[in-house]
This record gives structure tokens, sequence and C-alpha cells, in this order.
């Protein structure tokens, strides 16, 4: 069925390989997420399915990524459901570590977030992370999430920590 749609419409690339068509609105998006995760905003980018919301995100982490302003970290977790704190802490430490060391966080909480703290502020430049699923994450890592944001905000050591929260 695909292929005779593929057919019908002289289509070449298949629908997930066609490309990231930028629009007005996804700039203008793009540009208010922007300013969000500069004033350490928490985002939740919702629609149904199919909309272009991972497409969406795709394109703009690249982005942010070669522009080089901000620090881009990415969960990898698939089961949201076991991820905790700890979890997403170790995907920020993954993106800003510069050595083996930086990613062996200590086990023990107080120590963990001074290590990502240290390693936010070592960069100097604001962190987000990002996390596809999130809606399904327990609430009190969404606040543990918060909190980090808060405490980072608080050192003054680095602009933020902020994350989309990327329902599917």
């Amino acid at each position: 069925m695909l292929s005779d749609v593929m057919n019908y419409f002289n289509l070449r690339n298949e629908f997930d390989q066609a490309g990231y068509y930028d629009t007005e609105n996804h700039r203008y998006l793009s540009q208010e997420m922007t300013a969000a995760i500069k004033k350490g905003r928490i985002i939740a980018l919702t629609g149904i399915v199919g909309c272009g919301k991972t497409k969406l995100l795709q394109q703009w982490r690249r982005a942010l990524k070669q522009e080089n302003a901000v620090m881009v970290a990415r969960s990898l977790a698939v089961d949201k459901t076991r991820v905790n704190l700890a979890v997403l802490m170790r995907a920020i430490a993954y993106a800003l570590a510069t050595d083996d060391k930086a990613v062996n966080l200590p086990k023990q909480p107080e120590d963990r977030e001074h290590r990502v703290i240290e390693l936010i502020a070592k960069h100097k430049k604001p962190t987000v992370l990002f996390c596809d699923d999130a809606h399904d994450l327990h609430a009190s890592t969404l606040a543990g999430l918060k909190r980090l944001t808060e405490i980072v905000r608080d050192e003054g050591r680095c602009s933020l920590l902020s994350w989309p929260v990327i329902p599917s």
C-alpha cells in the first residue's frame, strides 16, 4: 500500500527520509523555545501522533548543537517508567564529560548533585536536556529536575538547566 501511494504521487524518498521542511510556524516555535530555554523554563511540546514533534525537535537539537551556544544533553533511556533523577543526571554527565571519570557520578545524592553542577558550570554555557516521552516519567523525577534547575540557577555559575519534554 505504501509503495502504491509513493508511486501514485511519484515520491522517491520514504516519508521518514524526506527531510525537514522549515515553515514560518516552525521558525516561530523554535524562536519561542530558544527564548524559554534561555530563561530556564520547562518546555512541553505536545501534539497529535504524526504531527512532526520528533522531527522538529531533532532539527532543533541539531541547530542548538551547531550554534554551540548551549550544551545539549539527551536521555536515551527507553523505559521511562524506570527512569529516575539519577539516570537523567547521568545523561547530563555523558554530554558534558571530557573524560571517563566525569561520567562516573557518585552514588550519594548530595555528592552527585554537586558533581553535575560542577560539570555544568565548567562549560559556562546553558545546558539543555532533551527527554522523549517525558510524560511517562514519575512526578518525583520531574520535580527533582525542576529543583535541579533552580539549584543550578541559584549557584550563579551557569545560566540554566532546562529541558524540552516531548510526549509522543
